[in-house]
């Protein structure tokens, strides 16, 4: 009875095992690769000149991302502060023309007070439309 409860923990492992194998197959085959090709090209000397070249085509990768980073952090920080000035820019062209808009409004408004002094009600609705407010009795 103990032999067949080994082999079923046995066989439960391997096939534990064969799941995360197929689960983690990249790891293999990432591990395989330079296995194969030093066994294949069997020369000590050929195999560390492959594995440099590796190396070096590594870190020219890693430093052509790292400077596209660089280049696309300065980017940002230039659209950034371009952004910054151009909201300045339209807040003070807003408070400018607001300022004229109200003195505007503020001549319309004096203007009907002296035309219209004895009809309130034509007052009211020609204010209501030059201010855009809405006058419920």
């Amino acid at each position: 009875m103990t032999a067949a409860l080994f082999w079923l923990s046995v066989k439960t492992f391997f096939k534990k095992l064969w799941a995360w194998c197929k689960k983690n197959w990249k790891f293999f085959v990432g591990a395989a690769i330079p296995i194969i090709t030093l066994i294949l090209l069997g020369r000590k000397k050929e195999a560390t000149k492959l594995l440099e070249r590796v190396r070096e085509d590594h870190k020219k990768e890693i430093e052509a991302i790292e400077s596209a980073r660089e280049e696309e952090r300065k980017k940002l920080q230039e659209a950034n502060q371009k952004y910054r000035k151009t909201i300045e820019d339209i807040e003070k062209k807003y408070k400018e023309l607001s300022k004229d808009l109200d003195e505007d409004k503020k001549q319309r408004v004096d203007e009907l007070l002296k035309e219209s002094e004895k009809d309130p009600e034509v007052l009211t609705k020609k204010i209501s439309e030059i201010l855009g407010f809405e006058i419920y009795e």
